[in-house]
């Protein structure tokens, strides 16, 4: 819920919002890259701590 209402809050103050398609996954998924106000919206939420990058191997469990 916590990233929920962070993302929501980037977006709603954020002035210039940009989607930019970069091609397809294997699984024909648009790959799409978030900007608000030309920042990366998934760098932000990896900063704050409510997301992870993803490599594409296997992905690792939020318990510890």
């Amino acid at each position: 819920m916590a990233a929920t209402y962070y993302l929501r809050w980037i977006l709603w103050t954020g002035g210039h919002i940009e989607a930019r398609t970069e091609g397809t996954d294997r699984y024909g998924r648009a790959l799409t890259l978030l900007l608000v106000d030309g920042e990366g919206v998934a760098r932000r939420m990896v900063e704050a701590g409510l997301a992870r990058w993803y490599d594409g191997g296997r992905r690792a469990s939020w318990c510890d």
